[in-house]
């Protein structure tokens, strides 16, 4: 049998109110405009970075052997290269 003397019971008003007094959770400053350009920026180019390293491959598994599935590779990896050149934001105001 199990006993229920153990569990603490809240009820949600008393959890939100936990949550949301300033006392409890300090404040988190946020991220200025320009931090969240830098950060969606070097993103960009990681995730371009790893669509070249993904199409060097797709090109070595055609050298090494022509087949459907190589070819599929290399246009998936080309495609997925193009997308993420794309992505990269521009030095334009929003």
């Amino acid at each position: 049998m199990l006993n229920t003397d153990y569990f603490q019971t809240e009820t949600c008003e008393q959890r939100q109110a936990f949550i949301t007094d300033p006392a409890v959770t300090p404040p988190v400053s946020k991220p200025t405009i320009n931090q969240e350009k830098g950060y969606v920026a070097l993103a960009s180019w990681l995730f371009l970075m790893g669509a070249l390293i993904f199409t060097g491959d797709s090109i070595l598994e055609v050298i090494e052997g022509l087949s459907l599935q190589s070819i599929l590779h290399l246009l998936a990896s080309l495609f997925f290269t193009v997308g993420s050149i794309l992505f990269i934001p521009t030095h334009q105001k929003l």
